[in-house]
Parts: C-alpha cells; sequence; structure tokens
C-alpha cells in the first residue's frame, strides 16, 4: 500500500506455519464479518483483494473467472493465501463480495486501511522534560509495577511492537531492542521515518516502545515497522508483520492501532497464534472515539484477545476511551510519558500507550510463568484487576497479576 492510504489510527517458523496451515482452510463466512459488509468511512486500498482458497491449485482459474492479474502482488506462505490485483477496475469489496460465493473460496475480502489509534483524537505528543517524569510517572504506581519487579523484570520473553518503527539510538531504549523488520521499505532497519507536526503518526512507535520497556525493562522488544509515517497501514501489511513477528519468536504482539472493520484475514491470524503451542499474547488498543462501537483488531478473536482501554489518573475511564463487552480492561493513557525519536521524552493521551502498558506487563506475567498458555495469560491479567467503577470495570493492575 502506497504512504499516503489509511489504516484508521486507535515458536519455531516450522511449528507455527503448520499450524496456521491446518487452521487457514477452515470455511469462513462471506466477508464482512458479524453485521456483515465494510464499515461506513473505512478505505480499501485501491485495486486489491485478499483471497484464500481452500486448495492453492485453483489460483489460475479463479484469477481467470475474476479478472484477477494471475500473479499475486504477495502472499503469505503459510496457506494458499494471496493478495491480488484487480484487473476490471470493480470496487474491491463488491469483488470480495462475488467471489465469496465461490465453493473454491475460503474467503476474499478487501484489503483494509487504518491507522495508529491515535488518529481519530488527533491529539499529538507534546514535548516534556528529561527521564525524570518517564521514570516516576503516575501509572507505574497505579498499576503496581513496583511490586510486580519484585518477582520478575520480563526476561526471557520478546514482545513485538507493530507500529511506525523505533528510534534505535534513544538512550532510554539502549539494551531493550532486538532486531526487527520494516515491512513499509521492505527491509531489515525498522527506524521511524518522518518529522514532528508534519507526519501524524511520527513517534507513535518509539512512544509506545518506550512504555513496554517500562513495564517491562527485562523484556526484549522486537520494533516492526508496518505504519508509515502517517501512521498508515493495511491489513495485509499487519497480517505479514504478525506472522513475521511470531516466527522470529516473539509471544507478546502489541497492535496500537484500528480500524472498524472486522477482517477474516486478521481473526484467522489471532485465531491461530493464540492456540499454537502456548501462544501468542495479542493485545491491542480499543481506539479513542469514547464510543461502544467496536474496533478492530481489538474486537477480533473474542477472549483470543487483551482489548485495552485507557484510564485516567484518578481510576476512571479516560474521556476518550472507547467501551464496551468487547474491551476486556482498562490500563493508564492519560498523560503518560515516554520516549520519543532524537533521544527526547513526551507526552502522550490514547489507548494505543495504555496497550504498551499492558503489553509489558503480559511480558512479566509470561516471563513469570512459562507454561502460560496465552488464553491463560490474558484471563489472569483479567481476573486479577482491580476493580473501578464505569463501563470499563477492570483496571490493569501487574502487582497482582505476579501474586504481589
Amino acid at each position: 500500500m502506497d504512504k499516503g492510504r489509511r489504516w484508521r489510527h486507535a515458536l519455531g517458523a516450522l511449528t507455527l506455519a503448520m499450524s496456521l496451515w491446518v487452521l487457514a482452510i477452515a470455511p469462513v463466512a462471506a466477508n464482512g464479518g458479524p453485521g456483515g459488509g465494510y464499515a461506513v468511512g473505512d478505505p480499501m486500498a485501491a485495486g486489491q483483494v485478499i483471497l484464500k482458497l481452500f486448495n492453492a491449485a485453483d489460483l489460475p482459474d479463479v484469477a481467470a473467472q475474476y479478472q484477477l492479474d494471475p500473479a499475486p502482488l504477495d502472499r503469505l506462505p503459510i496457506a494458499p493465501l494471496y493478495l491480488m490485483r484487480m484487473l476490471d477496475g470493480t470496487s474491491p469489496d463488491i469483488k470480495a463480495t462475488v467471489m465469496s460465493t465461490d465453493p473454491r473460496v475460503a474467503y476474499a475480502e478487501a484489503n483494509v486501511v487504518g491507522s495508529t489509534a491515535e488518529d481519530e483524537s488527533a491529539s499529538p505528543w507534546a514535548s516534556g522534560d528529561g527521564p525524570g517524569p518517564y521514570l516516576g510517572q503516575w501509572a507505574s504506581g497505579t498499576i503496581r509495577l513496583p511490586l510486580a519487579f519484585k518477582v520478575t523484570r520480563g526476561a526471557g520473553v520478546i514482545v513485538a511492537v507493530l507500529d511506525t518503527g523505533v528510534d534505535a539510538s534513544h538512550p532510554a531504549l539502549a539494551g531493550h531492542l532486538i532486531s526487527g523488520y520494516d515491512f513499509v521499505d521492505n527491509d531489515a532497519e525498522p527506524s521511524e521515518v518522518g518529522q514532528p507536526v508534519v507526519n501524524h503518526g511520527y513517534g507513535h512507535g518509539t512512544f509506545v516502545a518506550g512504555l513496554v520497556a517500562l513495564a517491562a525493562p527485562e523484556a526484549a522488544i522486537m520494533p516492526v515497522r508496518m505504519l508509515d509515517p502517517d501512521g498508515v497501514g493495511d491489513v495485509w501489511r499487519l497480517s505479514k508483520a504478525m506472522v513475521w513477528a511470531a516466527s522470529n519468536g516473539a509471544t507478546v504482539i502489541n497492535l496500537s492501532l484500528s480500524t472498524h472493520t472486522h477482517t477474516h484475514v486478521t481473526n484467522d491470524l489471532i485465531t491461530t497464534l493464540a492456540l499454537n503451542g502456548r501462544g501468542v499474547v495479542v493485545v491491542s488498543a480499543a481506539g479513542n472515539y469514547a464510543s461502544n462501537q467496536p474496533q478492530f483488531p481489538a474486537a477480533e478473536g473474542g477472549s483470543r484477545v487483551l482489548s485495552v482501554g485507557a484510564s485516567s489518573p484518578q481510576d476512571t475511564l479516560a474521556p476518550f476511551s472507547d467501551y464496551g463487552s468487547w474491551v476486556r480492561l482498562a490500563a493508564p493513557g492519560m498523560s503518560l510519558y515516554s520516549t520519543i525519536p532524537g533521544g527526547q521524552f513526551a507526552s502522550w493521551n490514547g489507548t494505543s500507550m495504555s496497550t504498551g502498558l499492558a503489553s509489558g506487563t503480559a511480558a512479566l506475567v509470561r516471563a513469570a510463568n512459562p507454561t502460560l498458555s496465552a488464553q491463560d495469560v490474558i484471563s489472569r491479567l483479567a481476573n486479577t484487576s482491580t476493580r473501578i467503577s464505569g463501563v470499563v470495570p477492570l483496571l490493569l493492575n501487574a502487582g497482582a497479576a505476579l501474586g504481589q
């Protein structure tokens, strides 16, 4: 997808591939998921459709029948799952709906576009002081991080941050980062690209990575760039990034991004990643619309995703945070300090920031309890949360999650 298109702002490789292959060929409903169709206002990558077949041998005939370029733009090696170029100018959602009735097709859907969860509220980060407010901020005490650190600091766990990249030269991230990948420029340098103010998403990935490091200071952070400088990406790029991260050892994946539209490819991957071996804990931002309308991927996969809203310093739901039965818990998301490009620190609001803290806490639970499944980790984080008033009644409690 070109950098100008929008994605709405909110294991061993062989073993993983085999299990994904098995689940990938299960039949699914027509595209659009529960409620049907694509959400109004969600952009789609022009001229592209995501196609999953039951049998890869059917690709030439299916492509010919539906006027697709027979040479896929891309494919995931884990299943007969392709990104196809349309040749006839049809709207991608219409094309996908027609193709979904074909018995050879497991599903077809548009390549939905979205962005970092903060795009909805358009509140950029504000420059702050040095590392003092970052290390001593209110969120650490609220979620009882000092108590959790008596048990573990996250050593041995890899947290993948799928975002705008990271400033690897930031002093506060020294010793925290491992090799990652850039799915925007298709290289092994997942660095932040862009300029403050000019590019709305610039610094988002670095900020989220800093919060993961704050919550799990000895966990390894794997930066995976799949959003461009404006915080924009698409569901195909997200899917590739998720598979790559899991195949390269990540057992927690942070998704501080959202869209209104349910997609089968993301739901499939989240389900499979959660169930493969001990599974991958997928942590996703609820979004910043102050709405109960489900956002995705946070609402994908049901209990297989840890969906995170934002809380205030008063232990109430932040006024911008999304809410609803699909939001599992809240974590601090207002006036948080973290790292930004150029070795600096700043404050930012949003469920993306809450998600970074929750991902770090998930890493602590995984480090202390390496035999727990991904489902068990999510359940423990929810079951040990502090009760608060409001429409999202659970507040992340890292100390209690670690038995403190």
